[in-house]
């Protein structure tokens, strides 16, 4: 009978499934001197994300990651499948000092939101934390993130 328990627990834990989504730029592997007149600007835009983490686990994104990147690759591989995804976009981010993952979140809604431009010039980021157990940030804290930035085509 303890066998059978443990193989359902088992089972039932190699069968759940993960969620994994990117927004990202390739990043050129040659030198390119652009000028401010080859780039078609957006106006400003924005994206925002909250994040909501106890004992240091985002709950909401635990099976399911969003963020934003710059790709160094120029193929992406699905790692669970190991399939070549055209699901992944990249644009490169330049300025972007924040480190915080509710940040990229925050730049990942920015890009979906904004579909169809290049490159991300300088985000600025309004970050508000709230620590409501004691001021501490490991039990419980939330994180709310605003992010504006220009986009740009390429033309």
């Amino acid at each position: 009978m303890n066998k059978i328990i443990i193989s359902l627990i088992i089972a039932t834990i190699l069968s759940t499934s993960c969620t994994s989504l990117q927004r990202s730029m390739q990043q050129p592997n040659t030198l390119v001197n652009l000028e401010k007149d080859d780039f078609e600007f957006s106006d400003q835009v924005a994206g925002s994300a909250k994040s909501t983490r106890v004992f240091g686990i985002d709950f909401q994104r635990l099976f399911k990651q969003e963020g934003a990147r710059v790709e160094k690759e120029s193929i992406v591989e699905d790692p669970f499948t190991r399939e070549v995804s055209n699901l992944f976009a990249s644009i490169p981010v330049y300025g972007n000092l924040l480190s915080d993952p509710t940040a990229n979140y925050a730049l990942y809604d920015m890009m979906q939101k904004n579909e169809g431009y290049d490159v991300v010039f300088y985000p600025q980021y309004e970050v508000k934390v709230k620590r409501p157990v004691l001021g501490l940030g490991f039990i419980f804290k939330t994180t709310e993130v605003e992010v504006k930035a220009k986009l740009a085509k390429i033309k």
